[in-house]
């Protein structure tokens, strides 16, 4: 049933290109990983109320 998702080492450095996808859907993401997840955190707090 597959293999993990994330490989012994694989950490903060590894990342995906997503430069075909960006020129795909002709979007960019401005929005840095750590201020969209503290976002998410926040509004997924709100929204089910933890």
């Amino acid at each position: 049933m597959g293999g993990p998702i994330l490989v012994t080492g694989a950490g903060p450095a590894s990342a995906a290109d997503t430069s075909a996808l960006e020129v795909w859907v002709g979007f960019r993401p401005t929005t840095s990983m750590e201020l969209g997840v503290e976002r998410f955190s926040a509004w997924y707090r709100r929204h089910y109320g933890v």
